[in-house]
């Protein structure tokens, strides 16, 4: 599910802000789950105990990171209309240099645009 308004962008940047910072794994009750606890929809009993996601990663914080977030708001909104917006909602934006290059680049383009 991709956010669909700019508060939207703005929940799930915070969300994913405060569990990058706590250090810790996501909670396994934000995890469905089924009655015998594993986090399988398997109605027969058994369950599959891999660890994996559906797409085989089992790393949620490489592809839902902060500064993931900020690179996709960046794209939807336009680079300078985002960064203004999470300025005024206070949100602190700290992109690394490939981050801030992609940022630029994607002020050049709108430009040619």
């Amino acid at each position: 599910i991709v956010p669909q308004s700019l508060d939207e962008w703005v929940l799930l940047l915070q969300l994913s802000q405060q569990i990058s910072s706590s250090d810790e794994a996501p909670p396994t009750s934000a995890l469905p789950s089924s009655p015998n606890g594993s986090c399988s929809d398997d109605t027969n009993g058994t369950s599959d105990s891999s660890p994996d996601l559906s797409d085989g990663s089992t790393d949620w914080s490489i592809r839902v990171s902060p500064e993931n977030i900020i690179l996709r708001l960046l794209r939807v909104f336009g680079p300078d209309q985002a960064l203004t917006a999470l300025q005024e909602r206070g949100i602190q934006v700290d992109l690394s240099s490939r981050s801030t290059l992609v940022c630029e680049l994607l002020r050049m383009a709108e430009k040619r645009q």
